[in-house]
């Protein structure tokens, strides 16, 4: 010993920085939030070397088929790759490739610099226009985005990266035509805003639900109406509506999920896409044959003239009065009936023996099937389709209690009520209720690729 007072060592802080540049700022209630331009590039090589993380505790967490987590995972921040995390590859794959495809207009990702309680997460030269953030950067918001972003880059590096199919807007894409659109794509190019927070983490919660809660979303049936050729189900619904005299525009409510008790709207545009949604893969792969897809739509609208024969309340013009007094009485007229019904008839069009290709219109096969299940049937009193039929019962009926605790029987659309309801439509019609045929080679095609990948 010398006799000099020991010094203490200043204690070491370690900084992992990342330096922005030609960023502006805006001052908000939580402080200064940043913007930057940057590409694609840059944020799959955040992603990748885990400059950029995911909360699971502040965002959509982990998937249920993670099993049982702690609060201690919830903690942890993880790469956005992490197949644990409750964000789906798929839909990322599909803005990957919608933004291929050029139908992907977002330009907007979110950043945040978590705030640290032992010093600054970030420092700002405003004149240079140069953000320095000391702290770990977040993605409080935009994470299936982010995710595309990631497999852009990855696919234009690793073309065997590429799946075999993505699915797009309910439209499969194939890997050749996806790497004809790489071969053209530049993500160093492909610049977006990036706005960056400099919040804690619990503000970070607040913050994502400010982006997914507190933002109206429009209606389904105003989604649909404004962009009515997304996805097969879309264009099939708007295609039929131009060529159907029953379900042209005037007749459909378009910019509501429900219909005013003095409107007189046949039913809306929500209910009949909803109904055909389930087919969306096989309406996919129909469209390929114009010339097939145009005929279903035809049979499609030849089936409903003639229902409308049963049902006049259908034809075009009908009052308000009328189609409410039958909705009372049948359930000919309920939103719920045109899944099974639109079911059948892609169930009939794709059997030749039934209907079939440029020969519905002299097969009268069919229409005995509309005449069977619009009409009387010798095992039930009165029409099939009236509510007074007992048949419904177990099907689009259900058991529940009312304010006095009595049992009464309550109209029920589920997946399992309205495929009870086609089944038993196939019994009363004498014909298996089996899916179309091209349906189910669709459906062996789909097994086969999946077993050879």
């Amino acid at each position: 010993m010398n006799g000099k007072p020991m010094q203490r060592k200043k204690r070491t802080r370690v900084f992992a920085n990342t330096v922005l540049e030609g960023v502006t700022a805006v001052d908000r209630p939580c402080g200064k939030v940043y913007n930057a331009t940057v590409s694609i590039a840059q944020i799959a090589k955040g992603l990748k070397t885990s400059k950029l993380l995911y909360s699971p505790k502040y965002q959509r967490g982990f998937r249920r088929t993670a099993g049982d987590i702690s609060e201690e995972n919830y903690s942890v921040l993880y790469p956005i790759t992490s197949t644990e995390l409750n964000i789906d590859p798929k839909r990322a794959q599909a803005i990957a490739v919608k933004r291929l495809m050029g139908k992907l207009y977002t330009v907007n990702r979110t950043w945040n610099a978590r705030a640290e309680e032992d010093g600054e997460a970030v420092t700002y030269d405003e004149p240079a226009g140069i953000l320095t953030i000391q702290s770990v950067l977040t993605i409080p918001d935009s994470g299936h985005r982010h995710l595309g972003d990631f497999y852009l880059a990855e696919w234009k590096n690793n073309p065997d990266m590429v799946p075999n199919e993505v699915v797009v807007d309910g439209t499969p894409v194939a890997k050749a035509e996806i790497l004809e659109l790489l071969g053209k794509y530049e993500p160093e190019e492909d610049l977006v805003f990036v706005d960056i927070y400099n919040l804690s983490g619990v503000e970070e919660g607040k913050l994502y639900d400010e982006f997914n809660s507190d933002a109206k979303k429009p209606s389904n049936a105003v989604g649909i109406d404004l962009n009515p050729e997304k996805n097969p189900s879309r264009r099939f619904v708007y295609r039929m509506m131009e060529k159907s005299k029953i379900f042209a525009r005037e007749e459909i409510e378009c910019r509501s999920t429900t219909i005013g008790s003095l409107s007189r709207k046949l039913t809306t545009n929500a209910t009949l896409e909803g109904a055909v949604r389930s087919e969306t893969e096989w309406l996919a792969r129909l469209e390929a044959d114009e010339t097939r897809h145009e005929d279903l739509i035809d049979f499609t609208c030849a089936f409903f003239e003639a229902w409308s024969d049963y049902f006049p309340e259908f034809k075009p013009g009908a009052t308000a009065e009328d189609r409410n007094k039958l909705r009372k009485t049948s359930f000919a007229l309920s939103n719920i009936l045109f899944h099974p019904l639109l079911k059948l008839v892609f169930r009939l069009w794709s059997d030749p023996h039934l209907a079939g290709f440029r020969t519905w219109e002299k097969n009268n096969k069919w229409r005995s099937v509309v005449a069977k299940i619009a009409g009387k049937h010798p095992n039930v009193s009165g029409k099939v389709m009236d509510r007074t039929n007992p048949d419904w019962r177990g099907k689009i009926l259900i058991e529940t209690l009312d304010a006095n605790r009595k049992i009464v029987w309550s109209l029920s659309s589920t997946r399992q009520t309205r495929e009870s309801a086609y089944q038993y439509l196939c019994t009363i019609a004498g014909i298996p209720a089996s899916p179309p045929p091209a349906h189910k080679r669709a459906q062996k095609s789909k097994a086969k690729r999946a077993s050879a990948a």
